[in-house]
């Protein structure tokens, strides 16, 4: 009960709420975040010129999720795309801004195309322990996506793209 609290009063007050699981399309736990947000205290612009309805539209935060702990068949397209198929369906009717900020696309990301719509998905591989880090370096180990060097590629860059996103006063 207390960790649903906290969610929602997070809602009500930041920008962007970022979402990590260790792994994809637990139910109960984006069951969750939809209860979070109806229980979320609503929060009133200061600016008296708009209608309420375009108040509370904006009081929603910008949702994230990062699906941590990925392996390397995750990142296939078949994989990426049945993961936003789920977020799609499970927010559809969901007020949380879900959509169209983070990619792991870095063209996208940079804003070349305006008009990307898709959840806000962004996936990170495996730390390697330091015994794999070790045989890795070695030469002993195949590289893949669960080496360190692309997770800190990857980290830069969900960090760039979560800090240039848009901020509405609350």
């Amino acid at each position: 009960m207390q960790s649903l609290q906290m969610a929602s009063f997070l809602m009500a007050v930041c920008h962007t709420v970022i979402v990590v699981q260790d792994w994809f399309a637990d139910p109960n736990f984006l069951r969750f975040v939809l209860t979070a947000e109806m229980l979320k205290p609503t929060t009133s612009s200061h600016d008296q010129s708009r209608s309420s309805s375009e108040d509370i539209a904006e009081s929603f935060p910008h949702l994230v999720f990062v699906q941590n702990k990925c392996t390397p068949g995750d990142f296939s397209p078949e994989n990426v795309a049945a993961m936003s198929q789920t977020l799609d369906a499970v927010f559809t009717k969901s007020k949380l801004k879900y959509k169209g900020h983070i990619s792991m696309d870095a063209s996208l990301a940079l804003g070349k195309e305006k008009q990307h719509q898709a959840p806000n998905l962004f996936l990170l591989p495996r730390r390697l322990s330091e015994q794999e880090e070790k045989r890795r370096s070695e030469g002993d180990a195949v590289p893949g996506y669960q080496d360190g060097g692309r997770l800190e590629q990857l980290a830069s860059l969900l960090t760039l793209q979560v800090g240039s996103m848009p901020k509405q006063h609350i």
